[in-house]
């Protein structure tokens, strides 16, 4: 997902955050504390100014105390978490499957002669469904206030949680519903504009835990939610299931289509919260465990990077050269909340003795293999 706003950062506003009241999923608010990260960076943003201005941030996680969903409860503004676009996601294999996979799965499932996508601006999913059905009016509605150069794609701003989208029919969204403060408001708001059909792709977030990954809820992903949280939300609506597909360990996706159903029972998923607290223990056990002489780098420059050089010890990271990543658009910048600059994977050609600490994801693999064809001799650690 890529959100663009031109609002300029200030102190004041980093510090201005929302408050989640009750859970994302259930609406109880019985929210209790699970774990806290200390002074952790307000954003993982590439950057180009001083280190001196990087704002950081007491970052407590909550866990619903009815249904178990796990999630932050103070919420950074929206205009300036997405102030600059950042994860481009057309880069790496994995997610050019994955784009082809979820443009099919939409393709399959979407008859209507138009679409509506949500935080779609980097246009890789719109030229590809034009691709196979240029036939249809394609809209994107994003925060941004500028219109993407995107042939035969008209752009509006606007909020999905709120705006009135009455002349619609279908919605995408790519890895945008876990970025919504307020997923049931969203729903309800399809619900109201009278929109048929809503299909959405998200993180395999379960898969993460399984892996003992470190946990995706952050600034961005401010709430856990698996199958059975998505199901039950969209039956709140009316909204049933029709189809769902499952991108390797990667992605799931859904089709949901408004029958008028009764709403499921709420999922119960109270163990999740102990699993990520202990998810949590073991990678700050783990990466600060961690003894280096010498040199390295980390990979990705992301929120997960960043993670990783949260928890290392101060006597590892004075070893460190900087971060690499496969998004042109972060080369040369520093990553927020590090001294240390981004660059290309092909920085470790010819590198003799270097370590790159690197994090165990559904893509981990492809990144290694690109990595060894520049440098076969490599060490990793995988945290």
């Amino acid at each position: 997902m890529i959100y663009c706003l031109k609002n300029s950062l200030s102190t004041d506003s980093l510090l201005d955050s929302m408050e989640r009241t009750e859970c994302a999923i259930c609406s109880s608010a019985a929210l209790k504390h699970l774990y806290t990260l200390e002074k952790f960076p307000y954003t993982f943003l590439p950057v180009t100014d001083s280190i001196t201005d990087d704002t950081y941030v007491t970052l407590p996680i909550y866990s619903c105390g009815r249904c178990g969903c796990v999630q932050l409860k103070d919420l950074v503004d929206p205009t300036v978490l997405y102030e600059i676009p950042h994860n481009t996601t057309q880069e790496t294999p994995m997610w050019k499957e994955h784009h082809v996979q979820f443009t099919e799965f939409v393709c399959a499932a979407a008859d209507s002669r138009q679409i509506l996508e949500i935080g779609g601006g980097s246009g890789v999913l719109s030229k590809r469904i034009l691709s196979k059905k240029p036939h249809i009016k394609y809209t994107i509605m994003d925060l941004c206030d500028s219109n993407p150069p995107l042939e035969n794609v008209e752009f509006i701003h606007g909020n999905c949680e709120t705006s009135d989208i009455s002349n619609q029919t279908t919605v995408i969204l790519s890895h945008v519903f876990e970025h919504l403060y307020n997923p049931n408001t969203f729903i309800y708001n399809m619900k109201k504009n009278n929109i048929t059909n809503i299909i959405i792709s998200i993180p395999n977030m379960v898969a993460f835990i399984d892996k003992k990954t470190m946990p995706i809820i952050h600034q961005e992903h401010t709430y856990f939610c698996g199958k059975d949280d998505i199901e039950y939300m969209f039956s709140k609506m009316g909204y049933a299931c029709k189809r769902t597909y499952s991108y390797k360990d990667h992605s799931l996706f859904f089709h949901f289509a408004y029958t008028a159903i009764a709403p499921y029972d709420i999922p119960s998923t109270i163990q999740r919260a102990a699993d990520i607290y202990q998810i949590y223990e073991y990678n700050k056990t783990h990466i600060s465990n961690i003894a280096l002489t010498t040199p390295f780098y980390i990979v990705p420059a992301g929120l997960y990077g960043q993670l990783i050089y949260y928890f290392l010890k101060e006597e590892a990271k004075q070893h460190m050269i900087g971060f690499l990543d496969n998004d042109p658009s972060k080369i040369g910048k520093r990553l927020y909340g590090t001294p240390h600059s981004i660059f290309k994977m092909d920085r470790v050609a010819n590198c003799p003795a270097i370590t790159v600490i690197i994090f165990n994801a559904p893509y981990t693999a492809e990144i290694i293999q690109q990595l060894n064809s520049y440098n076969p001799d490599i060490r990793y650690i995988r945290v």
